[in-house]
């Protein structure tokens, strides 16, 4: 028996004082986890291993019509194993932290190794890559609320009693604390810990008109305990977004300029960084071959990804192999700097690792307007606020989505749009693209303003 074998039971009303033991106490067990796995690993005949351990804590209270309908507290613990055996690899995930389910996993993970075909670009990260200090990035915050409090919090802050009716209203809101402690260790000896928290407000918001209906949905996420004007501002946004979409109708089929809001725009761009990515040049599934030191974007756009950005909703000190992060110019000037790289596809490419597995971390584009003044700088075109459809071909970068939003002539918005299909390609686009708007809410990963299209295929009437 030991510490994993026992049922954890967390109090709903938990101190600021117990969260932050959580993460000590948390950070002890992990560590002796980790250890104890890399134990089974070489018993059971690794030649190298790696496993990475987390400990989550969430707590979720949901509201519908003002009216407290779940709460949730969950505890979840989570193991990935990676191991190699003379060139061959395995893997293994287990939802349990208990010396007997990580023996099972570890030697299952060996089993699939001795079957596995040899690949001799497995290994892990060079010693060298692995941080050798870890900044303090601001990013543990523990709410001292615990679900009874933070029901009534959610519900004094969000207007649900006042604003609204019977054919308006918000029609689900809910809050999420999340505290997660992790451990990545190898054999090699490289130990990380990192612990952090994540807070989220989101909602939808139903605006109806007879027999038209107009749905704004969006979830917010936040390194710091939760705001009352956060949960404000986001029902004040819903609302009015939901309730300007009403009387929408189709325009005619044409080109014209094409204003992304800010969520369709972080779209697009994800699809872009996806194209970037070494694994996508490794299997051909990129419309951006060849692209480094090419001018992929419009002139004078440069994008960094800061890992190490105090507060960011990705900041971390190593990713997901335990390579060291730090700020990656990506884009300057226009021009591609670097493919985004994790291990494996840096060894295949004769490149060293941009600390990116596991994704980009804090990306921020954004232009100087203010939403208040996007329709001026659009001036005459359609103002997209929601999609619906795939992401873009990554071989090919053509997308073609259903799209609802607005009409907008001489710098007014003269009616609500929907109905109609926006087309194009990815590629060509690029280095078309502006982008225009600030960006007034960070997103996790990618945060994009505004972005101008000057011309588009909408497809309407």
């Amino acid at each position: 028996m030991n510490a994993f074998d026992e049922p954890l039971e967390e109090s709903l009303d938990e101190s600021v004082d117990e969260a932050i033991d959580h993460g000590a106490a948390d950070r002890c067990a992990l560590e002796g986890a980790a250890a104890f796995a890399l134990q089974a690993a070489h018993r059971h005949g690794a030649d190298k291993a790696a496993v990475a351990l987390a400990r989550t804590r969430t707590l979720r209270v949901q509201l519908r019509g003002g009216e407290l309908e779940k709460i949730e507290h969950v505890v979840r613990s989570v193991l990935v194993a990676s191991v190699i055996k003379q060139r061959r690899h395995g893997r293994c995930k287990i939802a349990s932290l208990r010396d007997t389910d990580i023996a099972d996993g570890l030697r299952n993970a060996c089993a699939i190794a001795d079957f596995a075909d040899p690949d001799p670009w497995i290994d892990l990260p060079d010693a060298a890559l692995h941080p050798t200090r870890f900044e303090d990035l601001d990013i543990w915050h523990p709410s001292s609320d615990g679900a009874a409090a933070a029901a009534r919090k959610l519900a004094r802050w969000s207007p649900l009693g006042s604003r609204g009716s019977a054919r308006s209203r918000l029609t689900a809101l809910f809050s999420e604390s999340q505290s997660c402690s992790s451990v990545l260790a190898t054999s090699a000896g490289f130990l990380g810990f990192e612990a952090a928290t994540l807070h989220a407000v989101g909602g939808e918001w139903i605006a109806r008109r007879g027999h038209e209906a107009q749905r704004a949905a969006d979830l917010r996420h936040f390194r710091r305990p939760l705001a009352a004007t956060a949960v404000a501002d986001l029902v004040a946004d819903l609302s009015r977004t939901a309730e300007s979409l009403l009387g929408a109708r189709p325009i005619a089929t044409g080109r014209c300029r094409v204003l992304l809001a800010p969520r369709v725009a972080a779209w697009l761009m994800q699809a872009a960084f996806s194209a970037l990515f070494g694994s996508a040049h490794l299997r051909g599934l990129t419309f951006l071959r060849d692209c480094v030191n090419q001018r992929v974007f419009a002139p004078g756009t440069s994008i960094v990804d800061d890992a190490h950005e105090r507060g960011g909703l990705g900041s971390t000190n190593f990713d997901n192999e335990g390579v060291a992060t730090g700020r990656t110019r990506i884009v300057e000037d226009g021009c591609v700097r670097t493919l985004l790289l994790d291990g494996y596809s840096a060894r295949r490419l004769g490149l060293r690792s941009t600390g990116h597995a596991g994704g980009v971390h804090n990306v921020l584009l954004e232009g100087a307007i203010p939403e208040s003044a996007l329709a001026a700088a659009l001036d005459t075109g359609l103002w997209v606020e929601r999609i619906h459809g795939s992401a873009p071909n990554p071989v090919t970068g053509d997308f073609s989505v259903a799209a609802t939003g607005h009409w907008v002539e001489g710098g007014r918005v003269r009616h609500a749009v929907t109905g109609v299909a926006i087309a194009g390609n990815l590629r060509q686009l690029l280095p078309q693209l502006r982008v225009l708007g600030t960006c007034p809410i960070r997103r996790p990963k990618i945060s994009v303003g505004a972005i101008l299209l000057p011309g588009l295929m909408v497809a309407g009437r």
